[in-house]
């Protein structure tokens, strides 16, 4: 019986061991303390890490905004020019139909009085030889 006493109690450690015990568990609580600073650590590196990533992403997005109103800009640039030259053509090709439809009258108003010139010569030459005759 005495031999199962022995066995349900663990054998004490000697003092010197009960020391050196209480310095690694002081020990092991300094290396959970480290550990969780670098945890801590890491943790906030990967949280600046991601901030950056989103800055980053927006920074990009922003850039690809800014690109895209100006080809807008541009793009109603270059239509408002466009339309610009085409109301100039447009404005162009009227003020020449203008000008061949007043040359036009111009001419028929030319080949009126001559024909009128003529028939008033006619008709004179028609009167002498009316007198003379």
């Amino acid at each position: 019986m005495d031999e199962l006493l022995k066995y349900d109690e663990p054998p004490k450690p000697p003092p010197a061991q009960t020391a050196k015990k209480a310095a690694d568990s002081s020990n092991d609580i300094s290396v959970l303390d480290f550990l969780e600073a670098i945890a801590k650590v890491q943790q906030q590196q990967e949280e600046e890490q991601s901030v950056e990533a989103i800055f980053g992403a927006l920074l990009a997005q922003n850039i690809v905004n800014q690109y895209n109103e100006n080809l807008a800009r541009l793009r109603i640039q270059q239509y408002l020019q466009e339309q610009k030259e085409k109301e100039e053509q447009e404005a162009k090709r009227q003020e020449q139909l203008r000008m061949q439809i007043a040359l036009r009258q111009l001419q028929a108003l030319k080949e009126k009085e001559e024909q009128e010139a003529r028939e008033q010569l006619a008709a004179r030459i028609f009167l002498r030889s009316l007198f003379q005759g």
